[in-house]
Protein backbone atom coordinates (compact mmCIF):
# COMPACT_ATOMS: atom_id res chain seq x y z
CA UNK A 1 0.00 0.00 0.00
CA UNK A 2 1.50 3.37 -1.20
CA UNK A 3 1.07 6.36 0.93
CA UNK A 4 0.67 9.66 -1.14
CA UNK A 5 3.10 12.27 0.12
CA UNK A 6 1.43 15.10 -1.73
CA UNK A 7 -1.19 15.46 1.54
CA UNK A 8 0.90 17.93 3.73
CA UNK A 9 -2.01 16.86 6.43
CA UNK A 10 -0.62 12.86 6.46
CA UNK A 11 1.91 11.86 9.12
CA UNK A 12 5.25 11.44 7.84
CA UNK A 13 4.64 13.18 4.65
CA UNK A 14 8.03 14.75 3.03
CA UNK A 15 6.56 17.68 2.08
CA UNK A 16 6.86 19.98 4.82
CA UNK A 17 4.77 23.27 3.83
CA UNK A 18 7.41 24.78 1.96
CA UNK A 19 5.57 27.26 0.36
CA UNK A 20 3.84 28.62 3.48
CA UNK A 21 7.37 29.49 4.44
CA UNK A 22 8.17 33.04 5.48
CA UNK A 23 10.37 35.44 6.95
CA UNK A 24 10.64 36.63 10.67
CA UNK A 25 9.01 39.26 11.95
CA UNK A 26 11.85 40.06 14.08
CA UNK A 27 14.44 40.38 11.34
CA UNK A 28 14.22 43.72 10.72
CA UNK A 29 13.70 44.89 14.12
CA UNK A 30 16.45 42.52 15.63
CA UNK A 31 19.03 44.27 12.48
CA UNK A 32 18.05 47.92 13.44
CA UNK A 33 18.55 46.96 17.20
CA UNK A 34 22.17 45.72 16.23
CA UNK A 35 23.12 48.07 13.95
CA UNK A 36 21.95 51.07 16.39
CA UNK A 37 24.19 49.27 19.45
CA UNK A 38 27.26 48.75 17.31
CA UNK A 39 27.19 52.11 16.68
CA UNK A 40 26.53 53.68 19.66
CA UNK A 41 29.25 51.79 21.27
CA UNK A 42 31.72 53.66 18.88
CA UNK A 43 30.23 56.81 20.31
CA UNK A 44 31.19 58.52 23.46
CA UNK A 45 29.22 57.15 26.80
CA UNK A 46 30.47 58.59 29.54
CA UNK A 47 31.65 62.50 30.01
CA UNK A 48 34.69 62.58 33.04
CA UNK A 49 33.39 65.94 33.45
CA UNK A 50 35.11 69.12 34.83
CA UNK A 51 37.51 66.91 37.34
CA UNK A 52 39.27 65.49 34.16
CA UNK A 53 39.95 67.90 32.22
CA UNK A 54 36.26 66.87 30.17
CA UNK A 55 37.09 63.63 28.76
CA UNK A 56 35.07 61.82 27.12
CA UNK A 57 34.75 57.90 27.19
CA UNK A 58 33.66 55.83 24.43
CA UNK A 59 31.82 52.44 24.45
CA UNK A 60 34.80 50.48 22.96
CA UNK A 61 37.03 51.97 25.96
CA UNK A 62 34.83 50.35 28.74
CA UNK A 63 34.55 46.17 29.03
CA UNK A 64 30.91 46.73 29.22
CA UNK A 65 30.79 48.55 25.69
CA UNK A 66 32.93 46.00 24.12
CA UNK A 67 30.10 43.38 25.71
CA UNK A 68 27.20 44.94 24.16
CA UNK A 69 29.27 46.22 20.46
CA UNK A 70 29.22 41.81 20.22
CA UNK A 71 26.01 41.48 21.39
CA UNK A 72 24.94 44.35 18.51
CA UNK A 73 26.46 42.30 16.33
CA UNK A 74 25.23 39.15 17.10
CA UNK A 75 21.87 40.78 16.66
CA UNK A 76 22.84 42.51 13.62
CA UNK A 77 23.97 39.06 12.01
CA UNK A 78 20.74 37.06 13.55
CA UNK A 79 18.56 39.89 11.98
CA UNK A 80 20.44 39.75 8.19
CA UNK A 81 20.00 35.89 8.19
CA UNK A 82 16.66 35.81 9.09
CA UNK A 83 15.64 38.18 6.86
CA UNK A 84 17.14 37.05 3.24
CA UNK A 85 16.25 32.96 4.65
CA UNK A 86 12.66 31.75 4.87
CA UNK A 87 11.68 28.87 6.94
CA UNK A 88 8.30 26.89 7.77
CA UNK A 89 6.30 27.48 11.09
CA UNK A 90 8.76 30.12 12.75
CA UNK A 91 12.22 31.30 14.15
CA UNK A 92 10.82 30.25 17.55
CA UNK A 93 14.53 29.72 18.92
CA UNK A 94 15.96 32.48 16.92
CA UNK A 95 13.19 34.80 18.48
CA UNK A 96 14.06 33.62 22.09
CA UNK A 97 17.70 34.20 21.58
CA UNK A 98 17.14 38.21 20.38
CA UNK A 99 14.73 38.48 23.57
CA UNK A 100 17.91 36.78 26.08
CA UNK A 101 20.33 39.45 23.60
CA UNK A 102 18.09 42.19 23.53
CA UNK A 103 17.45 41.54 27.78
CA UNK A 104 20.91 41.15 28.49
CA UNK A 105 22.44 44.51 26.61
CA UNK A 106 19.28 46.70 28.08
CA UNK A 107 20.40 45.30 31.70
CA UNK A 108 24.16 46.00 30.87
CA UNK A 109 23.44 49.47 29.26
CA UNK A 110 21.43 50.51 32.63
CA UNK A 111 23.47 49.37 34.93
CA UNK A 112 26.34 50.96 33.47
CA UNK A 113 24.13 53.74 33.25
CA UNK A 114 23.31 53.80 37.08
CA UNK A 115 26.92 53.23 38.68
CA UNK A 116 28.00 56.27 36.85
CA UNK A 117 29.72 58.63 39.79
CA UNK A 118 28.33 61.98 40.71
CA UNK A 119 29.88 64.53 38.33
CA UNK A 120 29.74 62.25 35.32
CA UNK A 121 27.14 62.00 32.91
CA UNK A 122 25.61 59.75 30.41
CA UNK A 123 26.27 60.88 26.43
CA UNK A 124 24.95 60.10 22.77
CA UNK A 125 26.14 56.48 22.34
CA UNK A 126 24.71 55.30 25.70
CA UNK A 127 20.93 56.46 24.71
CA UNK A 128 21.50 55.05 21.08
CA UNK A 129 23.08 51.88 22.47
CA UNK A 130 20.45 51.92 24.63
CA UNK A 131 17.65 52.34 22.09
CA UNK A 132 19.09 49.56 20.01
CA UNK A 133 18.82 47.23 22.61
CA UNK A 134 15.22 48.16 23.62
CA UNK A 135 14.47 47.76 19.45
CA UNK A 136 15.98 44.37 19.47
CA UNK A 137 13.95 43.06 22.73
CA UNK A 138 10.66 44.82 21.35
CA UNK A 139 10.59 43.01 17.97
CA UNK A 140 12.06 39.44 19.30
CA UNK A 141 9.01 39.62 21.42
CA UNK A 142 6.85 40.81 19.15
CA UNK A 143 8.02 38.20 16.85
CA UNK A 144 7.55 35.92 19.85
CA UNK A 145 3.94 36.28 20.09
CA UNK A 146 3.40 36.33 16.55
CA UNK A 147 4.27 32.73 16.28
CA UNK A 148 2.72 31.54 19.23
CA UNK A 149 -0.58 33.08 17.37
CA UNK A 150 0.94 31.37 14.26
CA UNK A 151 0.89 27.77 16.24
CA UNK A 152 -2.56 27.89 17.48
CA UNK A 153 -3.87 28.54 13.68
CA UNK A 154 -2.14 25.74 12.59
CA UNK A 155 -3.86 23.47 14.49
Amino acid sequence: MERSYEDTRTTGSRDLGRSRARASVAAPLLAIGGLALAIGTLLTWVDLGDAAGGTEVAGTSLSDGRLIMGIGLGMLLMGVYMATTRRYGHWYDADLLGATLGAIATAVIVTTWIALPDGQTAELGLYVSLAGAVLGLIGALAALAQSRVGDDDSR
